[in-house]
C-alpha cells in the first residue's frame, strides 16, 4: 500500500484527549495492490511515517467488532456523498473517529475525548454533517480495513461494493469481450 496524497477534506483542529492538534480530515488516496483507491482513516492515533509501501492485511468491518461495524457502514453508505465536496467528506472522516474512538458515550464531537474546536473552518457545517452521518447510518453495508502489519503506517477505511455493483462490472466486461469477439 502506498499513500498517493489527499482527495477531499480540509484541516481541522482536535482539542479533546485523543490526539489533539491539527490534521487532514477527509479522503486520502493509495495505491493498493496497483489500483488507485480513495480511502477514510480508521485510526486517529496513529500517525502515518512517509509515504509507503507499507505491507498490510484487508478485513470487513464487519469482522472487527461494534466500532468498526459502525464505522465501515457509514463508510459503506456516506461515501458517494461524502466525496462530493471537501466539508462533507472532513464531516465523514470526523464521524468515524468519533465512533472508533469516542469513550465518553457522547456522539457530538462538541465535547469528550473526540472533539473539534470551535475554530476550525466550517465548524458548524462538519458539526452538522458528522451528526447526521452518525445518525442516519442503518445497519446495513460492510467496509475493507487496511490495517498495517510492519508500523508506520494509519488503519484506513474504503467501502466493499455491493453485489448489484459487482454484477453491473461484470455485465459491462462481457459485453467489451463480445464486442472484440465481433471485430
Amino acid at each position: 500500500m502506498q499513500f498517493v496524497g489527499t482527495n477531499k477534506g480540509q484541516t481541522v483542529k482536535m482539542s479533546g484527549s485523543v490526539q489533539p492538534g491539527s490534521w487532514f480530515a477527509g479522503s486520502l488516496k493509495y495505491k493498493i495492490d496497483g489500483v488507485d483507491t480513495i480511502t477514510l482513516c480508521g485510526d486517529l492515533t496513529t500517525q502515518q511515517t512517509g509515504n509507503g509501501p507499507w505491507n498490510v492485511t484487508k478485513a470487513l468491518t464487519s469482522t472487527q467488532g461494534p466500532k468498526f461495524t459502525k464505522a465501515g457502514q457509514m463508510v459503506t453508505q456516506f461515501y458517494g456523498d461524502a466525496l462530493t465536496n471537501n466539508t462533507k467528506a472532513a464531516a465523514l472522516q470526523l464521524a468515524i473517529w468519533e465512533i472508533l474512538h469516542e469513550t465518553s458515550g457522547t456522539f457530538d464531537l462538541t465535547s469528550g475525548a473526540v472533539k473539534l474546536d470551535s475554530t476550525t473552518s466550517n465548524y458548524a457545517s462538519l458539526i452538522a454533517n458528522a451528526n447526521s452521518y452518525e445518525t442516519a447510518a442503518s445497519p446495513a453495508g460492510d467496509a475493507w480495513r487496511y490495517i498495517s502489519t510492519d508500523g508506520g503506517f494509519q488503519g484506513q477505511m474504503s467501502p466493499v461494493p455491493e453485489p448489484a455493483s459487482l454484477a453491473a462490472l461484470g455485465v459491462g466486461a462481457i459485453a467489451l469481450l463480445r464486442r472484440r469477439k465481433k471485430k
